[in-house]
């Protein structure tokens, strides 16, 4: 959560002491109401130096003159009183710091100390209550006021930017440029260093041949490496760990001769290096079938774009306002798409369109993430030659009172849906975890209010909270869906089995004995997510081994035409159903595949498959 902390303890305080203004002195004052504004801002300001005081002191006064119509506001603030107020905000760190490690199957004792940055970090409950509850030992030698500072001197260091002016001319004489790329801060030991000598001192006299790299410890260099018929290099260099390492560039020409280059050095700072922020959650398209077409995984590197074709499961009719192409776009790491978030739709409607599209007609959709996770979808129909980018978003990174109200609302109706089938299910530990984020919705409410009222920080949070209530219900969507998900494991496995047996290779067998074993491990962890991705895997080998059997394609093609009549090309269907009937007879194999492929893609998608998947026209 890159969102969570100083800010949020001080308004944990400012919320309890506005209580007491009301309950004491009648006094009310709202975040919600922009005239109340500068007057909050005067007592944030208070709490602030109220929160540092508490840090080393058992109480701190907090008084603010003429704040009050009768005069003076004055109080008194424990530390027991910040420790109540501000706990729940330490638990919320502990319990995503143990989410985390649970996600990557790490224990406490696998991570060897946990860095305490900012401010707040110097509270005795914070230090406590996080070392008790993760088990993880602190570090202390760092100052968590200048820990930060530190790192962006580090940083500042490696920028390779000389101030200090330079002579005319070098006492060597006159330089050879140089060009040069590599990172400016690696967590790798021995990157790349990739240089091009862009001109020369004097053309025929002075021009570099070799080029060698030393670190200026003296403890490590480079072979003298000849450049190439473009002037260009590549030299592996070692770094020192955790600190930053200069290097002198040095160059000579064919007679052995040094030669000066400019710049004359570089910079390579050891340490976690920077890179594009990662994409939280997987985001993908919904299908008809209520499967998820995914285009950009988890972790995957910001910016990003991807372009997949689909192909209509449906005619849309130009100039009809009853004709709709429906391609939502959805948020989360289940396969299937009506347990995952709808996060954006891009609606086609028949008035828009040039000219009439046939069900199976292309769709060429391509969808794009900035760096700020700003989402962006194209449509492009190749039969008409149009264009459609319009897309209506239903949760976006910005923390507008338009965008939050909007995730509010998908949010509440997510909620009440999951607590009505929970109840049906009988499932009272869902219901139960479902109660415990009734404070945590409030709070959500609270805060878009208080955007509305002009403060910002509100509305960071509320967007906060919002993504942590999303992945708080996708996992309890998994618990949910739990019974139903178990079943469908266990008869795919063995009927994936009973094939994989019979036509299987070796490869596959082991593919799918390591898959049965992942679907195991994660039904024994009640891991909704990693059982479907794993009973996934099975059932396509399984399906795989089924296709070698020489009945299977006949059983397929019998199933498909008589399926026939609800084709939306009835003509093309029958006469695909003669082609299938006159191979089977022949019995060409490889042409009866074919026809069935053909069968499926003119067949509608079952209803209540895609009434799940948001309605997705797509396939």
């Amino acid at each position: 959560d890159n969102f969570l902390g100083g800010r949020d303890l001080d308004w944990a305080i400012v919320d309890w002491v506005l209580a007491r203004m009301e309950a004491e002195h009648g006094v009310t004052l709202s975040r919600e109401e922009p005239g109340d504004a500068p007057a909050i801002r005067r007592l944030k300001s208070a709490v602030e130096d109220v929160k540092i005081e508490l840090s080393a002191a058992a109480d701190a006064s907090l008084l603010l003159p003429g704040f009050l119509p009768s005069g003076h506001l004055e109080l008194t603030v424990t530390r027991a009183d910040l420790e109540r107020l501000c706990a729940p905000l330490i638990d919320r760190t502990v319990e995503i710091c143990q989410r985390l490690l649970a996600e990557h199957r790490l224990r406490p004792a696998d991570i060897e100390r946990l860095v305490l940055v900012g401010g707040p970090t110097a509270m005795p409950l914070l230090r406590e209550r996080v070392a008790a509850r993760l088990g993880v030992p602190l570090q202390r030698e760092l100052d968590p006021m200048t820990a930060v500072a530190h790192g962006a001197a580090l940083y500042a260091a490696s920028a390779g930017l000389d101030a200090r002016p330079r002579a005319a001319n070098d006492a060597r004489g006159p330089a050879a440029k140089l060009w040069k790329r590599h990172p400016a801060v690696s967590a790798d030991l021995k990157p790349h260093v990739v240089g091009k000598v862009t001109g020369a001192a004097q053309q025929g006299k002075g021009v570099p041949e070799t080029i060698r790299l030393r670190r200026k410890d003296g403890r490590w260099e480079s072979a003298w490496t000849d450049l190439n018929h473009e002037a260009g290099f590549i030299i592996g260099v070692e770094l020192e760990p955790r600190r930053p390492n200069v290097f002198e560039v040095l160059a000579r020409d064919p007679d052995g001769a040094p030669v000066p280059v400019q710049p004359d050095q570089l910079t390579i700072v050891q340490g976690m290096s920077l890179s594009d922020p990662p994409l939280s959650r997987r985001i993908g398209v919904a299908l008809a079938s209520d499967k998820v077409q995914v285009y950009f995984d988890r972790g995957e590197p910001l910016p990003a774009r991807r372009t997949f074709r689909h192909h209509t499961v449906e005619t849309v009719a130009a100039g009809s306002d009853d004709c709709l192409l429906k391609i939502p776009i959805v948020q989360g790491e289940f396969e299937r798409a009506h347990l995952c978030r709808l996060v954006g739709t891009l609606e086609i409607r028949g008035r828009e369109l040039k000219g009439t599209v046939p069900a199976g007609a292309p769709v060429e959709l391509t969808l794009e993430l900035d760096r700020g996770g700003n989402l962006s979808a194209r449509a492009l129909l190749p039969d008409i030659d149009q264009v459609f980018e319009e897309i209506a978003h239903l949760l976006v990174p910005e923390a507008s009172h338009a965008s939050l109200t909007a995730s509010f609302s998908a949010t509440e109706r997510r909620l009440q849906a999951m607590r009505t089938r929970a109840f049906r299910g009988r499932l009272g530990e869902v219901i139960e975890q479902l109660d415990a984020l009734v404070d945590t919705y409030k709070a959500v409410e609270r805060d878009i209010a208080a955007a509305a009222g002009g403060d910002a920080d509100a509305g960071l949070k509320a967007r906060r909270t919002l993504l942590e209530l999303d992945a708080q219900l996708e996992r309890l969507e998994g618990q949910v869906e739990w019974p139903e998900l178990k079943e469908e494991a266990r008869w795919k496995l063995a009927w994936s089995s009973h094939w994989l047996e019979k036509y299987g290779n070796d490869h596959e067998n082991r593919l799918f004995e390591e898959a049965a074993a992942g679907a195991d491990r994660a039904e024994r962890e009640q891991d909704a997510v990693e059982l479907e991705r794993q009973i996934s895997m099975a059932y396509d080998l399984g399906f795989n081994a089924f296709l070698r059997d020489p009945e299977a394609w006949p059983a397929l093609f019998e199933n498909a035409a008589a399926e026939a009549d609800r084709a939306h090309d009835l003509p093309r269907a029958h006469a695909l159903v003669d082609e299938g009937r006159a191979a089977v007879r022949a019995g060409d194999r490889r042409k009866l595949e074919r026809v069935v492929r053909k069968l499926w893609t003119l067949l509608p998608a079952e209803a209540r498959q895609r009434q799940r998947a948001f309605q997705s026209g797509l396939r």
